[in-house]
C-alpha cells in the first residue's frame, strides 16, 4: 500500500457523488486553499488523499458554499489480502489531515474529524461496521505532517479474503495517506496503542 505510480489494485467510490473520490498524487503535495503536505517514507512514488475542501470550492475562496457546509465523501478499498496465518492482523499507516466539523448527521458513524475504517472478510460482499479513528479533533485542527495511525482488525484473523475501506466523510479539509501495511504484533516486540474494530 504505498502507492507507487497510482491506485495498484485499490479502487475507490464516491458516495458523496461520482466524481468525488480518493485520488492519487504523486508527491502528497497538494494546494489550494489549504495545503497538504504528507511527509510518508514513501511519499515521492506517490499518495492517496480525499481533498473535501477543493470538491467544496474548486481551489476558490469565492466559491465557499453557504452554511451548514455539505458532506463530501469517498471510499477507498483495498484488493483482497490474505491473512489465513494472522492471529492478531492490525493496520499501520501515515496520515495527514486537516478537519472543520466532522461529520455529524452523516451516512456513517459519527467521527470528529471525518475519518474511518472497515474491513470485508469475504472480498466486499459484506464489511465490519465503520471504526471511527482519529478521535477528539477539534474544529479547524490540523494533524503533523506525518502521524502514524494504527487500528486491529483481530476479526479478519484468518480470512484469506480481506479488504480494507478508508472512509472520509467531512465538510472541510483532507484526509491523505500513504504507506499502509498490515502487520501482525503477535510477532513483533514493539508494542502499540491501537483501536480494535470488531466484525458484524
Amino acid at each position: 500500500g504505498d502507492f507507487d505510480g497510482g491506485l495498484n489494485d485499490w479502487t475507490t467510490v464516491g458516495v458523496s457523488a461520482s466524481d468525488e473520490v480518493w485520488f492519487w498524487d504523486e508527491d502528497g503535495f497538494f494546494n489550494s486553499l489549504v495545503g497538504i503536505g504528507l511527509q510518508s517514507q514513501t511519499r515521492c512514488n506517490g499518495v492517496m488523499m480525499f481533498h473535501s475542501e477543493f470538491y467544496q470550492t474548486g481551489g476558490f475562496i469565492a466559491n465557499i458554499p453557504a452554511q451548514p457546509y455539505p458532506l463530501k465523501s469517498g471510499e477507498l478499498i483495498s484488493p483482497t489480502i490474505d491473512l489465513s496465518n494472522a492471529t492478531e492482523p492490525t493496520i499501520r499507516f501515515t496520515q495527514e489531515l486537516g478537519v472543520l466539523n466532522g461529520n455529524s448527521g452523516g451516512n456513517y458513524p459519527f467521527s470528529s474529524s471525518g475519518t474511518l475504517i472497515s474491513y470485508s472478510t469475504d472480498a466486499g460482499t459484506t464489511w465490519s461496521n465503520p471504526q471511527a479513528i482519529n478521535p477528539n479533533f477539534a474544529p479547524n485542527e490540523f494533524s503533523s505532517p506525518s502521524l502514524v495511525g494504527e487500528v486491529e482488525i483481530f476479526g479478519a484473523a484468518g480470512s484469506e479474503e480481506v479488504q480494507l475501506k478508508f472512509i472520509y466523510e467531512g465538510d472541510f479539509y483532507f484526509w491523505a495517506i500513504d504507506d499502509v501495511l498490515v502487520f501482525d504484533p503477535a510477532y513483533s516486540l514493539t508494542v502499540y496503542d491501537t483501536i480494535q474494530i470488531t466484525s458484524t
